[in-house]
């Protein structure tokens, strides 16, 4: 299935293509392990850019990506670590490019974590886009259903 996207134009310059989506459901990670967040509710994507795969978002042009997703993950003890990415894949979703926005979060005294984490870069036909956690960690821990994900795409 080709997947596209078309930026559209209004007096005064470019206007975003936005596709917004919710985990919708808790989903385990488990010790030592990467987990990529499957999206489950599309709450817009009037393009069609989120994959049939449910992990990821998939442009058949060149667009500069500025992500943000409400990241929440519960399990944790407090102060452990987890990673959270904003990962390129290739093109068929098989592999990982890049992880050109991860950063290491810490557990909050209660063992949660709820994080904003954001990232720019540019996409195009040769990538996918995922969010990807990875928990370093001896125990599983859960990313949870209140996980949502926002990507604004425009065209360069």
């Amino acid at each position: 299935m080709a997947y596209f996207a078309s930026n559209r134009h209004f007096s005064g310059g470019l206007v975003a293509i936005v596709v917004s989506l919710a985990a919708g459901e808790d989903q385990p990670v488990d010790p030592r392990a990467d987990a990529f967040v499957l999206f489950r509710t599309e709450l817009s994507d009037t393009h069609g850019l989120h994959g049939g795969d449910l992990y990821s978002i998939i442009v058949g042009g060149e667009y500069w990506a500025l992500c943000d997703a409400l990241t929440v993950i519960t399990g944790l003890k407090a102060d452990d670590p987890v990673d959270v990415a904003w990962t390129r894949m290739n093109a068929q979703g098989t592999s990982v490019v890049d992880d050109p926005w991860r950063i290491t979060y810490r557990g909050d005294p209660g063992g949660g974590l709820r994080t904003s984490h954001g990232g720019q870069f540019g996409l195009d036909r040769t990538v996918r886009l995922r969010l990807r956690v990875h928990n370093p960690n001896d125990y599983p821990i859960t990313v949870g259903a209140a996980t949502a994900a926002r990507v604004a795409l425009v065209g360069y």
